[in-house]
């Protein structure tokens, strides 16, 4: 039995933990926020919306 999920019908790719990073874990306490990772990605309030940046950049081809 495989635990690895199925490519995204969107972007076409496995969605993983590296697609989105936290920032600001030691900064002033504004809160953990997260970016999608890929260069000038906008700072996100969830995980699940960083990852969703980086769906849509490969979904839109934008990287490659």
């Amino acid at each position: 039995m495989s635990t690895r999920r199925p490519p995204c019908p969107r972007c076409g790719r496995t969605h993983h933990a590296g697609y989105a990073r936290a920032v600001g874990l030691f900064g002033p306490s504004e809160g953990i926020r997260y970016r999608a990772h890929y260069p000038d990605a906008p700072e996100r309030r969830t995980r699940a919306e960083a990852v969703q940046d980086m769906c849509d950049r490969y979904a839109t081809k934008e990287d490659q």
